[in-house]
C-alpha cells in the first residue's frame, strides 16, 4: 500500500484506518502464535 493512500485514508476516515491497523497487527499475531506452537 502507498504511503500517500495510508495518509489519505487516515485523513477521510481515522476510524477506518485504526481498523485497517489493528488488523494487521492481529494477523503478525496470529502468524507468529502458530509458528510458534509449530515448533
Amino acid at each position: 500500500m502507498e504511503k500517500t493512500d495510508s495518509i489519505e485514508n487516515y485523513n477521510n476516515n481515522p476510524i477506518h484506518f485504526a481498523i485497517i491497523q489493528m488488523k494487521r497487527i492481529l494477523f503478525i499475531l496470529h502468524i507468529s502464535i502458530l509458528l510458534y506452537n509449530s515448533k
